[in-house]
């Protein structure tokens, strides 16, 4: 048995719906930031639907101790996006729970995602760039404004150092209506990075 059917069997990994983006500006991952983020692109691996294997995978990293998988799964976004990584200089962060959460659940998803990707990629991984200030509670359930007004302040950069004059990548799990990325995105900017690329491990589509 090879390392990937530890975590899902051959045929399942080749089904995997993936979005096969080539443009990390002309995707609808990207599309989601049109007019409210600048100077940034973004990527996304896999498409995520409701009743979907992607859905089943995600639920099984968050909520059946799927720490493997997680790594797994970022190990293969880096693969798929060779061609979208930064030049020298560039770092992966993940965007951050709140402690709380942490503590309940025991790790960060985004951060095992970023780990696996770090070590197919190279690319140095750096947690806690940001911090969660307060838990706005789950957002799986949330409309779109009620996703932006619960978290649009909840995110601040304390490691500016970190960032400034990097090719900063930003990951997380799924990127649904993009209210948790920008959130994250306005205050990593605000530490002059030499450029943002969000890289959300799923799309969600209906």
């Amino acid at each position: 048995m090879g390392r990937a059917e530890l975590y899902m069997c051959l045929i399942c990994e080749l089904s995997l719906p993936r979005t096969r983006f080539n443009s990390m500006t002309e995707n609808e991952a990207h599309d989601v930031f049109k007019g409210r983020l600048e100077n940034i692109s973004c990527l996304a691996f896999l498409y995520f639907k409701k009743g979907g294997i992607v859905r089943n995978l995600i639920h099984a990293v968050k909520y059946d101790s799927g720490q493997d998988l997680a790594k797994y799964l970022g190990s293969l976004y880096a693969m798929e996006v060779a061609w979208a990584l930064p030049p020298e200089g560039g770092i992966l962060t993940a965007v951050p729970l709140h402690r709380k959460k942490q503590k309940l659940r025991g790790y960060n998803q985004s951060s095992l995602i970023g780990l696996g990707f770090s070590e197919v990629s190279g690319i140095l991984f750096v947690e806690n760039i940001l911090e969660r200030s307060f838990h706005s509670g789950t957002q799986t359930k949330k409309k779109r404004y009620e996703r932006w007004s619960g978290i649009s302040d909840s995110f601040v950069l304390i490691k500016e150092e970190a960032v400034r004059g990097k090719h900063v990548i930003l990951l997380d799990d799924v990127l649904t209506t993009g209210a948790t990325l920008e959130a994250c995105s306005r205050e990593i900017l605000k530490g002059n990075p030499a450029s943002l690329r969000l890289f959300p491990l799923c799309l969600s589509i209906r």
